[in-house]
């Protein structure tokens, strides 16, 4: 996901073209950058596995993200019939296999029953090509993660997953056998206190709320005043360039996976910094601008 949002984000700016964002020069070392990701990581994989492979589990997550989205269960209601996919070990668990990601990957034995996460390959790729294929479900497709990446841009709580970590959870063992003289600090801490009742984050994240919604207040009051065209162009355009990033980072996220609120929360944080650092920067043109306009009322 890290690589599509920065391609993506890339190519946009190269196709508004303008020349504070990149020079060609720049963006094609960028891209080149980029790009070699899908030489890297292949490579990586290729010393380890043997495989040239992006990824050994990407067609499991999205099948999980089909089976969140609604469009595998319709997938498997409409075409268990056919001859191309009839022997889907799939379609044998259609009506009983949950419907939404967290279930399909770790709280159901569907993975294991249709062959593992390496075994399944075959299958899932080949229903994958199909929903992507077919207009009909290609349509969903897009409808549907475009449908999940606005959603995930009003995920912006602090601290998704932080929560109790018991004896039968992996950092526990992990932490047992690797850290062992950590374990009692571990046990502890406030995650973990009182079933993980001490660590309350709700304080927290009322008041990142509250700094969303200030920061938003003020962008739009200074984009939609003559204030804006004085202020200096690097941090306005800064500002724009932080939320392009957060819109095309909550897009392929959600629209990838699911929405969930530790996407969004890893780069929301860089909108208020970026309305500082405009405050900041021009904070003699905006004082001079009110104190004209106060000294005219």
């Amino acid at each position: 996901s890290h690589a599509l949002i920065g391609i993506s984000l890339l190519i946009i700016l190269m196709i508004l073209n303008k020349k504070w964002m990149l020079s060609r020069r720049v963006g094609i070392y960028i891209m080149l950058t980029l790009f070699s990701v899908f030489l890297i990581l292949p490579s990586i994989n290729y010393l380890v596995e043997k495989r040239f492979i992006m990824s050994k589990a990407s067609h499991v997550f999205l099948m999980a993200h089909l089976a969140d989205n609604g469009i595998l269960d319709r997938f498997l209601q409409e075409n268990c019939e056919e001859e191309e996919f009839k022997n889907c070990t799939l379609c044998e668990m259609k009506d009983s296999m949950p419907m939404d990601l967290s279930g399909f990957l770790w709280t159901s034995d569907v993975i294991e029953k249709s062959g593992g996460w390496e075994g399944s390959k075959e299958e899932y790729d080949k229903i994958i090509n199909a929903t992507l294929t077919r207009p009909d479900y290609l349509f969903a497709n897009v409808f549907k993660s475009v449908s999940a990446g606005v959603q995930q841009l009003f995920r912006v709580e602090i601290g998704q997953g932080v929560s109790f970590m018991g004896e039968d959870s992996p950092p526990y063992g992990q932490i047992k056998k690797h850290l062992s003289k950590e374990l009692i600090n571990f046990r502890n801490s406030k995650q973990n206190q009182w079933q993980g009742m001490a660590l309350k984050m709700e304080f927290i994240n009322h008041l990142h709320k509250l700094l969303l919604i200030s920061c938003l207040f003020i962008f739009l009051a200074l984009r939609f005043s003559s204030l804006w065209a004085l202020l200096d162009s690097a941090t306005r355009n800064f500002v724009w360039f932080v939320l392009l990033a957060i819109i095309i980072n909550s897009l392929v996220t959600g629209g990838l996976n699911t929405p969930n609120e530790r996407f969004h929360a890893r780069v929301v944080w860089m909108f208020p910094l970026s309305i500082i650092i405009l405050l900041g920067k021009n904070y003699r043109v905006i004082y001079n601008h009110l104190a004209s306009k106060l000294k005219k009322a």
